[in-house]
């Protein structure tokens, strides 16, 4: 496995993003996220390079009103790469089953 791979640490930084604009998201009582994947790397591996700021692993903890600066800022040409900023802290906390993994959070 690649210590860095450009296309998960996008799809890290996507499932973040989708987190955040949930966190915004007026008007229902109950707001959850669910990933569901049969691919362990997001939940399992200590990302290197620019992906480790957007990283998924289990146990990885994002504090509310703390910037993540994706490490690929103003380096790659792809139009994410601004901040994420949330509201309530987010706690990765996969659960995986025979060859599935997902992660549950509550909004």
């Amino acid at each position: 496995m690649k210590a860095s791979n450009r296309a998960k640490d996008l799809d890290c930084y996507d499932v973040l993003l989708d987190i955040e604009r949930l966190q915004k998201f007026n008007g229902f009582d109950i707001k959850k996220f669910i990933c569901l994947t049969n691919n362990k790397y997001y939940s399992t591996t200590i990302q290197s390079g620019h992906g480790r700021t957007v990283s998924l692993k289990s146990g990885t903890v994002y504090k509310e009103n703390e910037a993540i600066v994706p490490g690929w800022a103003d380096k790659w040409k792809v139009n994410r790469d601004k901040p994420i900023i949330f509201s309530k802290q987010v706690i990765c906390d996969w659960i995986s089953k025979s060859d599935w993994y997902f992660l549950k959070i509550e909004i």
